[in-house]
């Protein structure tokens, strides 16, 4: 009888046994589909199944399964506590696979909450265990988390030689294995290390490897990213043919796949590199479809909005219904209850208007303060061009006059000088060229006698040989507003000062074109480049961006120690 019994229950822990199996798979193949809560139905079936049969090894990596689903659904706290429940059953079972998997796995968290230093401690954890047990399964992963780690511009250790170095172990691994997926993103990221360090050639063979891959898995999206990195790393070091002929690759997958997001990323470059090229209809057919886009993926999210809306509504509708149900059953409670509330909503209310009035004040007063910030900037412009001005008739009128006049006398006394007449007489053309170059470089009188175009390429005119000065300025024939062009022509002259005199450039490009009633102007140089610091500029700079947003435009700077300076500008017209 006693066996029969023991019999009997074996049968039924085998069975027991065989259901927490398949409902594990059955979880995991939810959660590779994308089903989280049917995922999490199955897995949570398991867990119960193997803690009835004691079975340890089960239970740990069911658990590791579960914090993976809670992972993907924000559920971090959940699952950091099930990914340690895991972590301390295997630790007990001197199971060293599975504690390098759930140090894995909490990297893997903690990076994706920027955690870094967490994620940092947990993969080294499992390099560690990796390397003394000879268990290099998940080596690559844990070489491509620490690659990852050391990339982050907000890491406070970071180092990208050192990234380089983890990237490439773990990418050799990948290769060993076929693991072609993996092995795109660590391409990705190397592409992204040495555009940093300005090895262009191996940014642009890794990208070139991401896409191999992208194509090998038949991976759309992949794909769409590959082309896209590529091209913005051709048009960031001038090859705007190349970055076109790969962004129109990106359009027409992200077409195909229905991926908006990523779309008008690309439409926004296809305008840059079109304007780049100097094609003018492309880059205005182009910017159309941005806008055209852009409001479309405004008025889904305005329609998804209105939605959640509606569904909002009608369960409070619902609720009201049953709320005035057992209102009638118990009248005085609620009355009480409807008081209370009554109150809460007064004193908010009050609150909400007391926080309207303080805001309505902080913004008038700001208004005024701007107001008054604007005048004082007005004032000090004006002072400074009848400054420039008077300073250029001084100049005129006073040097230049003395300086004729003793060219005169020198003419005079040719013949008594003798040899040294000749080199007076090329010292005093020189001192009176200099002189009307000055005069005429601060004086606005160029740019109101002949315009903006002739103001500056008179400028560049005057230029040293040793900079190549490439431009391009396309404006409509009646020109732009007086202010605009007297700011444009301050805007490129103090930049092209400021290059000439300390960014050791060998180039300098100018564009200048109106387009969809705007007016925008790309500096560039290839000189040594400036750290750009949060809200602190040179005096120059900050002159250049308060003149725009006196016009209410737009400045975007862009330098690196290194790696030269660009000016983007848009104004209004």
């Amino acid at each position: 009888m006693r066996l029969l019994v023991l019999l009997f229950a074996l049968t039924q822990a085998i069975g027991l046994d065989k259901e927490a199996a398949q409902n594990r798979q059955k979880g995991i193949e939810f959660k590779n589909s994308g089903q989280p809560d049917s995922a999490l139905f199955y897995l949570e079936a398991a867990q119960n199944q193997f803690t009835l049969l004691k079975d340890s090894i089960g239970l740990a990596n069911v658990k590791v399964n579960i914090a993976s689903v809670e992972n993907s659904k924000g559920n971090y706290v959940r699952s950091y506590r099930l990914y340690q429940e895991a972590l301390s059953i295997f630790k007990g079972l001197n199971d060293i696979q599975g504690v390098i998997k759930v140090y894995v796995n909490l990297g893997n968290q903690e990076l994706r909450l920027n955690n870094l230093e967490e994620a940092l401690s947990n993969y080294l954890e499992a390099e560690k265990y990796s390397l003394d047990s000879d268990s290099h399964d998940y080596l690559a992963y844990i070489y491509n988390g620490l690659g990852s780690i050391l990339i982050e511009k907000d890491f406070i250790g970071r180092n990208i030689e050192e990234a380089e170095k983890y990237f490439n172990r773990g990418l050799e691994l990948f290769k060993e294995s076929n693991n072609t997926g993996q092995a795109s993103f660590i391409y990705n990221n190397l592409a992204i290390i040495y555009k940093e360090k300005g090895e262009y050639k191996k940014a642009i063979e890794s990208y070139e490897n991401f896409i191999d891959n992208a194509v090998k898995i038949d991976n759309q999206s992949y794909l769409l990213k590959g082309y896209h990195n590529l091209s913005i790393l051709y048009k960031a070091i001038g090859k705007y043919n190349l970055s076109l002929e790969n962004l129109k690759k990106a359009e027409e997958i992200a077409i195909s796949i229905s991926d908006p997001i990523n779309y008008i990323h690309i439409l926004s470059n296809l305008v840059d590199v079109n304007m780049s090229l100097g094609n003018f209809h492309e880059a205005q057919f182009y910017l159309e479809k941005y806008k055209s886009l852009r409001d479309s993926i405004y008025d889904d999210d305005k329609i998804e909005s209105l939605t959640e809306l509606q569904v909002k509504y009608q369960t409070k509708e619902k609720e009201d219904l049953l709320a005035k149900e057992i209102e009638l059953s118990n009248e005085r409670k609620w009355r009480n209850i409807f008081l209370t509330i009554l109150s809460l909503v007064l004193i908010a209310g009050l609150c909400v208007i007391i926080w309207l009035n303080k805001k309505r004040r902080m913004e008038e007063r700001n208004t005024l303060e701007r107001q008054k910030e604007i005048e004082t900037l007005k004032a000090s412009i004006e002072g400074e061009n009848k400054e420039r001005k008077r300073l250029a008739t001084d100049l005129h009128d006073s040097v230049g006059g003395i300086l004729t006049a003793v060219r005169m006398i020198h003419s005079s006394y040719k013949n008594q000088v003798g040899e040294s007449a000749e080199k007076v007489d090329r010292l005093l053309s020189e001192a009176a060229e200099t002189v009307r170059e000055v005069s005429h470089n601060i004086s606005p009188a160029t740019l109101d006698r002949y315009g903006l175009k002739k103001s500056i390429e008179h400028m560049f005119e005057s230029l040293p040989d040793t900079i190549e000065v490439n431009h391009s300025i396309n404006l409509p024939e009646g020109g732009v507003d007086k202010d605009v062009e007297r700011a444009i022509d301050y805007i490129v002259k103090e930049l092209t000062n400021n290059t000439i005199k300390h960014a050791q450039a060998e180039s300098i490009d100018l564009q200048i074109n109106v387009l969809d009633n705007a007016l925008m102007l790309t500096y560039e140089d290839d000189g040594m480049g400036v750290e750009l610091k949060m809200n602190s500029h040179g005096l120059g700079l900050q002159s250049i961006i308060n003149r725009v947003e006196l016009l209410g435009g737009t400045v975007q700077l862009n330098s690196s120690l290194g790696h030269g300076f660009i000016c983007s500008i848009e104004i209004a017209i």
